[in-house]
């Protein structure tokens, strides 16, 4: 580096690169810090402040981003230092900066802009290591945000530009031609920033980097049109895994020919390599122009467009993922993929079963590796050829154990709660003695919605998977939706519910009855479970007894929006019915029962770390809850119905019953003062809480006595009262 600039070098590399692959194995980092003096002195500083991360204040909270702008000089850097030490190594000492980027169209930026950049020009070396080989495949949403006119500029216009600038008014008033003295001056900054620089900058540095660091290249993205510009690579690229392709509507043969013969090369000149990841942009997806075509002519149209996608899923040879979600016809014309190595397959096309389903039944049973299937499931009887019927009417798994290894089971429908939870039924009886994560999303179009309750409605939770850790369920339809109690699932740690009533109002319309009131869940005992989140009908319905085998719980979220409060009554459910029903029925009793068995005292829940209720379940919200979670770091509590009175202390009556507050009440805030307080309240909280938020007509001040005994020290972050976060304290 000059000795007259005054910008810093970087911390010692190989302890940066150290700390990096460190910085989520805690366990070794600690160990290192404990042992090793030396490490201890050098990495702290360069963990507190990393060169190549800023902290960026937002709204919410401040956050550690990376710092494009230097990691772009870096990249740049090391790739003119390296290329000077190849050429000297060669013998030859002329190596120039500038000659080296205009290969590329690229010139530095004024000098003295970049810090990193400088040293190039001098010659010096800040660094030992070529950084660009471990952030050769940088997120392609970090390029957006660099600031390339800072660092580089275009050495010339593209002839486009320059033969078609009269048409082109932003380009036109941006630039001001030079007088051929200073070729840099009709660069100008404002030029610079336009999308269309940007881009082209973007591409040609793109270009440098694909030529230098091939070898370190993970992730490729281009155009089908452009193929047989990388062709040249496709036998160097050793560590390539993706290439995500774009495409126009229509696609010569020579272009797909040209993809193919670079997905090929790669192959064959990398036999142990793992086969490549294809992924398809958006441009793949139906043409808006199908519009007016009929559903039979719109598919087979889609049919010839997705052919080239097959005939690349064969190029790869042993594919190991699959996506034939917008594919129509793939199992008529797949015939020449191998599936040996096929471990993942998503197909969400809901008219499958109707036009191909036999031939998607042959493929999977081919399918032998398969560990992740995502399927679109359009009749309740889609995957029932995967179970046998016995003699007394039971299921069980087909003898031959099909898709023995599948892990991972993901459906998704447009269909009512009964067709997707009936599917999942059969799926679980064959795949129960492997899978280890289930997802299931319904959301059904209006027209969809049952005229009648099903003969047997679905249910949820009663499976006998005795490996599963992770079920997420949303389903909207009917409230008859039975929850289990998961007894066969011991190993379960994510539990996420959703069920979603349809409104009132469409109920009306429709002329379906009321499918009846929500009842109380089984009590569940899952000892493992550490995730539990409940949404609108199962967070009403939910046991709290429950929770006493729930030690290991980090996460608790019960929510029940505000569609979900109105339309159904709760008169099963104790003190909710009072929560839920007021708004209807006004004068109802609002007398409720002392605590019984489902609204505890006290919670043991000695790993609860985040705490969430929102609608009905903050309502009851009391502080004798959490006396028993010492390690709860967050709580928020959001409440819409009512200007309601914070419970807080079981010491007092408010935390026994929903207390509301008349308008007169409301309206003068000295009459809030609750002198039925005891002033010897203790302290319910434990220190290792920094946050808590109010949201929703919450009264501050009844609870002010119960607030103050809140120790001072308490939160260490922040705290909020009102819709907005307003007040803190």
């Amino acid at each position: 580096m000059h000795p007259d600039a005054g910008a810093q070098r970087l911390p010692n590399e190989c302890l940066y690169l150290i700390v990096d692959c460190l910085r989520k194995d805690l366990v070794t980092l600690r160990t290192l810090l404990l042992v090793n003096r030396f490490f201890f002195h050098a990495a702290v500083p360069l963990m507190l402040d990393d060169p190549l991360t800023t902290w960026e204040m937002t709204y919410a909270k401040a956050e550690v981003r990376t710092d494009v702008d230097k990691l772009m000089a870096l990249l740049i850097a090391s790739i003119l230092h390296s290329q000077r030490d190849k050429a000297h190594a060669k013998g030859d000492f002329d190596f120039s900066v500038d000659a080296f980027l205009s290969r590329f169209g690229l010139q530095l930026a004024v000098p003295g802009t970049s810090s990193l950049l400088q040293d190039t020009i001098q010659g010096d070396r800040p660094t030992t290591i070529d950084y660009s080989r471990y952030f050769a495949d940088m997120l392609l949403l970090e390029w957006r945000y660099i600031q390339f006119h800072t660092l580089v500029s275009l050495k010339e216009f593209p002839p486009v530009w320059e033969n078609e600038m009269p048409t082109h008014t932003d380009y036109g008033s941006l630039i001001q031609y030079s007088d051929g003295a200073n070729p840099r001056a009709e660069h100008i900054e404002e030029l610079q920033l336009h999308r269309d620089y940007k881009q082209e900058v973007q591409d040609r540095l793109a270009n440098l980097f694909l030529e230098h660091n091939t070898k370190y290249i993970a992730t490729l993205e281009f155009h089908i049109a452009d193929s047989h510009r990388y062709l040249q690579y496709a036998d160097k690229l050793e560590n390539l895994q993706k290439v995500y392709l774009q495409r126009d509507q229509s696609m010569p043969d020579k272009h797909l020919e040209d993809t193919k013969s670079f997905i090929v090369q790669n192959r064959t000149a990398f036999p142990g390599k793992r086969p490549l990841l294809l992924e398809f942009s958006y441009s793949w997806k139906t043409s808006d122009e199908w519009e007016d075509l009929t559903p039979l002519e719109r598919r087979h149209r889609q049919i010839e467009f997705q052919k080239p996608r097959i005939m690349l899923y064969e190029a790869v040879g042993k594919p190991r993922e699959i996506d034939v979600t917008d594919c129509p016809g793939f199992y008529d014309n797949c015939g020449n993929i191998d599936l040996e190595s096929l471990e993942e397959l998503d197909d969400q096309d809901l008219d499958r079963m109707t036009y191909e389903g036999p031939q998607q039944r042959a493929f999977l049973e081919k399918c032998h590796k398969l560990r992740v299937l995502k399927l679109g499931v359009s009749h309740p009887d889609m995957l029932s050829w995967l179970v046998e019927k016995k003699e007394d009417g039971t299921k069980q798994a087909r003898s031959d154990h099909l898709l023995k290894n599948l892990k991972v089971l993901d459906l998704w429908s447009q269909k009512e709660a009964s067709c997707i939870l009936l599917a999942l039924e059969d799926a679980t009886i064959a795949f129960g003695k492997s899978l280890r994560e289930i997802s299931v999303h319904s959301q059904p179009h209006r027209s969809e919605i049952p005229q009648e309750p099903p003969l047997r409605p679905p249910s949820i939770g009663m499976w006998n998977l005795p490996f599963i850790r992770s079920i997420d369920i949303s389903v909207l339809g009917q409230p008859l939706v039975h929850i289990g109690r998961f007894y066969q699932c011991p190993q379960l740690e994510v539990l996420h519910l959703q069920v979603i009533p349809p409104s009132r109002q469409s109920l009306e319309q429709d002329g379906v009855p009321n499918f009846g009131t929500i009842t109380l869940s089984d009590q569940w005992e899952l000892p493992r479970l550490k995730s539990l989140h409940l949404f609108d009908i199962a967070a009403l319905a939910f046991n709290y007894d429950s929770l006493d085998h729930m030690r290991n719980l980090r996460e608790l979220h019960l929510i029940v929006r505000k569609q979900c409060q109105v339309p159904y009554p709760a008169t099963s459910i104790p003190r909710l019915c009072s929560y839920v029903c007021h708004q209807e029925t006004p004068d109802s009793d609002d007398n409720i029962s002392s605590v019984d068995q489902r609204w505890k005292d006290r919670w043991n829940l000695p790993q609860l770390q985040t705490l969430r209720l929102e609608g009905a379940p903050s309502s009851v919200f009391s502080f004798s809850w959490l006396t028993g979670c010492p390690a709860l770091e967050t709580v928020e509590l959001i409440h819409r119905a009512g200007f309601q009175r914070l419970p807080i202390s079981s010491a007092s009556e408010h935390s026994r019953f929903i207390s509301k507050i008349s308008p007169a009440i409301k309206s003068s805030p000295e009459d809030m003062e609750d002198t039925s307080m005891d002033p010897n309240l203790q302290p319910l909280l434990e220190s290792k809480l920094h946050s808590f938020t109010f949201k929703g007509p919450w009264d501050p001040y009844g609870s002010g006595q119960e607030w103050r005994t809140i120790p001072g020290n308490t939160f260490g972050g922040q705290g909020h009262w009102g819709d907005t976060c307003g007040r803190g304290f």
